[in-house]
């Protein structure tokens, strides 16, 4: 199911599953990119400055996009 598609309280389930990681970057959050709501995820790498940003539009492509 897509983030835009699901009730209020469940995005915000996700969300807070996804701050309760530590991605090295800035916090989770929900945006609209295209029309389309989707999650923004940061996540850092160790000894560098850079950051990658990942926008999922479901619950299965962040848990992929995490490794779980």
């Amino acid at each position: 199911m897509k983030f835009q598609d699901m009730p209020e309280g469940q995005r915000a389930r996700w969300l807070a599953w996804a701050n309760s990681h530590h991605w090295g970057g800035g916090p989770a959050r929900f945006v609209t990119v295209g029309g389309c709501l989707s999650m923004r995820v940061e996540m850092g790498f160790f000894g560098s400055d850079e950051i990658e940003v990942h926008h999922s539009h479901t619950p299965a492509d962040l848990r992929s996009w995490a490794g779980y």
